[in-house]
Protein backbone atom coordinates (compact mmCIF):
# COMPACT_ATOMS: atom_id res chain seq x y z
CA UNK A 1 0.00 0.00 0.00
CA UNK A 2 2.93 2.34 0.65
CA UNK A 3 4.12 1.99 -2.95
CA UNK A 4 0.62 2.70 -4.20
CA UNK A 5 0.80 6.01 -2.36
CA UNK A 6 4.22 6.71 -3.88
CA UNK A 7 2.78 6.13 -7.34
CA UNK A 8 -0.12 8.47 -6.52
CA UNK A 9 2.13 11.25 -5.27
CA UNK A 10 5.28 10.99 -7.38
CA UNK A 11 4.23 8.90 -10.38
CA UNK A 12 3.21 9.55 -13.95
CA UNK A 13 1.14 7.27 -16.17
CA UNK A 14 0.39 7.73 -19.84
CA UNK A 15 1.59 7.59 -23.43
CA UNK A 16 4.65 9.36 -24.82
CA UNK A 17 5.74 9.92 -28.38
CA UNK A 18 8.74 7.82 -29.39
CA UNK A 19 9.79 8.96 -32.92
CA UNK A 20 6.63 8.27 -34.96
CA UNK A 21 5.00 5.86 -32.49
CA UNK A 22 3.45 6.20 -29.07
CA UNK A 23 4.76 4.20 -26.13
CA UNK A 24 3.04 3.54 -22.78
CA UNK A 25 4.95 4.44 -19.66
CA UNK A 26 4.83 4.45 -15.90
CA UNK A 27 7.47 6.67 -14.30
CA UNK A 28 8.43 7.79 -10.82
CA UNK A 29 10.83 10.61 -10.02
CA UNK A 30 11.87 11.67 -6.54
CA UNK A 31 14.93 12.70 -4.54
CA UNK A 32 14.94 9.62 -2.27
CA UNK A 33 16.82 6.82 -4.08
CA UNK A 34 15.90 4.13 -1.51
CA UNK A 35 12.18 4.46 -2.25
CA UNK A 36 12.81 4.24 -5.99
CA UNK A 37 14.95 1.12 -5.44
CA UNK A 38 12.20 -0.43 -3.31
CA UNK A 39 9.67 0.27 -6.08
CA UNK A 40 11.97 -1.27 -8.71
CA UNK A 41 12.63 -4.40 -6.65
CA UNK A 42 8.94 -4.86 -5.79
CA UNK A 43 7.89 -4.67 -9.44
CA UNK A 44 10.93 -6.59 -10.70
CA UNK A 45 10.80 -4.78 -14.04
CA UNK A 46 11.82 -1.59 -15.77
CA UNK A 47 15.14 -0.13 -16.59
CA UNK A 48 17.87 1.00 -14.29
CA UNK A 49 17.43 3.98 -12.02
CA UNK A 50 18.87 7.16 -13.51
CA UNK A 51 19.92 10.35 -11.75
CA UNK A 52 18.78 13.61 -13.36
CA UNK A 53 21.25 16.38 -12.55
CA UNK A 54 19.06 19.25 -13.72
CA UNK A 55 16.52 18.73 -10.94
CA UNK A 56 18.42 16.43 -8.56
CA UNK A 57 15.97 13.51 -8.72
CA UNK A 58 16.19 9.80 -9.35
CA UNK A 59 14.04 8.54 -12.21
CA UNK A 60 12.59 5.05 -12.75
CA UNK A 61 10.50 4.22 -15.82
CA UNK A 62 8.68 1.21 -17.25
CA UNK A 63 8.01 1.29 -21.00
CA UNK A 64 7.23 -2.26 -22.11
CA UNK A 65 3.55 -2.79 -22.96
CA UNK A 66 3.32 -6.12 -21.13
CA UNK A 67 5.08 -4.77 -18.04
CA UNK A 68 2.95 -1.62 -18.01
CA UNK A 69 -0.23 -3.72 -18.20
CA UNK A 70 1.00 -5.95 -15.35
CA UNK A 71 1.78 -2.94 -13.15
CA UNK A 72 -1.54 -1.28 -14.01
CA UNK A 73 -3.38 -4.44 -12.99
CA UNK A 74 -1.39 -4.57 -9.76
CA UNK A 75 -2.21 -0.96 -8.79
CA UNK A 76 -5.83 -1.07 -9.93
CA UNK A 77 -6.92 -4.39 -8.43
CA UNK A 78 -4.50 -5.72 -5.81
CA UNK A 79 -3.17 -2.49 -4.27
CA UNK A 80 -5.65 0.09 -5.55
CA UNK A 81 -4.64 3.68 -5.95
CA UNK A 82 -6.42 6.12 -3.62
CA UNK A 83 -6.17 9.17 -5.86
CA UNK A 84 -9.18 9.29 -8.21
CA UNK A 85 -7.28 11.24 -10.88
CA UNK A 86 -4.51 8.62 -10.96
CA UNK A 87 -7.06 5.78 -11.04
CA UNK A 88 -8.72 7.42 -14.05
CA UNK A 89 -5.39 7.75 -15.88
CA UNK A 90 -4.46 4.14 -15.17
CA UNK A 91 -7.87 2.80 -16.29
CA UNK A 92 -7.73 4.90 -19.44
CA UNK A 93 -4.22 3.67 -20.31
CA UNK A 94 -5.22 0.08 -19.61
CA UNK A 95 -8.26 0.49 -21.87
CA UNK A 96 -6.14 1.93 -24.69
CA UNK A 97 -3.53 -0.82 -24.42
CA UNK A 98 -6.08 -3.63 -24.29
CA UNK A 99 -8.48 -2.40 -26.99
CA UNK A 100 -6.67 -0.13 -29.39
CA UNK A 101 -3.11 -1.33 -29.86
CA UNK A 102 -1.87 -3.98 -32.31
CA UNK A 103 -1.43 -7.37 -30.68
CA UNK A 104 -3.73 -6.58 -27.77
CA UNK A 105 -3.35 -8.86 -24.78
Amino acid sequence: MFLSGVLDAEGSVGMKKNSSNYQPFIAIAMKERKVIEMFSKFLNCGQKIRYRYRDGTYHFEIGSKTQVLRVLNLFLKIYPSCLKKQQFRMKELQWILNDYTPGSL
